[in-house]
């Protein structure tokens, strides 16, 4: 059971870490599109 909850939130951290990377990649692109 507890490995089952810690593979759910291990798979839903991933989905935030490449959310999160996936902004700060398109923060990024504006910054250097405006210079």
């Amino acid at each position: 059971l507890f490995l089952k909850i810690a593979k759910k939130r291990l798979g839903r951290w991933k989905v935030i870490k490449i959310i999160m990377n996936a902004i700060i990649s398109v923060k990024i692109y504006y910054m250097l599109k405006k210079n």
